[in-house]
């Protein structure tokens, strides 16, 4: 059974710890994109940049999100929080991953009645193919659907995690007990 992870999304946060001036900075940041202010709900600036959108309060709290690499991430949020702190006196932020969203799909398709018996000897999981074409599985570090062909992670916080959850469900997808299945 060949396939591979495709990351789709990444969400990160990270808070500059001071109020930020958003008409102030707001030219600043179209350098990496189109930026627009919005005062009306919750005062913010959006950037789209090329490859992510970033949101940036003026409670100096930034979200980072639409990238499919951690690199691009990391690299679009250290230059917006650069730019902010020379306007603004604030402390350098941690950045935090708080969500990847992944998906592989599978070149065979799965018995999910038989995978969804396996895969509750191991974790907390829930299927009900009358609601949910997917084996709902929860894990510790995040949640995987299992559907017919398909594979999804969500709320993972690391590639690795991800990659070994796969290597973990494609175990037991390839186990005697369900490969006389397929």
């Amino acid at each position: 059974m060949s396939s591979r992870v495709i990351i789709k999304n990444i969400l990160a946060t990270a808070d500059v710890g001071a109020e930020i001036d958003l008409v102030k900075i707001v030219d600043k940041l179209s350098i990496y994109g189109r930026a627009r202010i919005r005062m009306r709900h919750i005062p913010s600036i959006i950037v789209k940049t090329e490859k992510s959108s970033v949101a940036v309060f003026r409670t100096g709290k930034i979200i980072i999100s639409g990238a499919s690499d951690i690199d691009t991430i990391l690299s679009t949020a250290k230059k917006i929080i650069s730019d902010i702190c020379r306007e603004t006196q604030c402390q350098k932020p941690r950045i935090y991953i708080e969500n990847i969203l992944a998906f592989e799909e599978l070149d065979t398709e799965i018995n999910r009645e038989e995978l969804y018996k396996e895969i509750r000897k191991t974790w907390r999981a829930l299927y009900d193919p009358t609601q949910s074409p997917f084996i709902i599985v929860k894990t510790e570090k995040g949640t995987v659907l299992v559907g017919r062909r398909k594979i999804g992670y969500i709320g993972f916080r690391d590639i690795r995690d991800i990659e070994e959850m796969s290597k973990q469900i494609k175990t037991i997808i390839l186990s005697p007990e369900l490969s006389r299945d397929l």
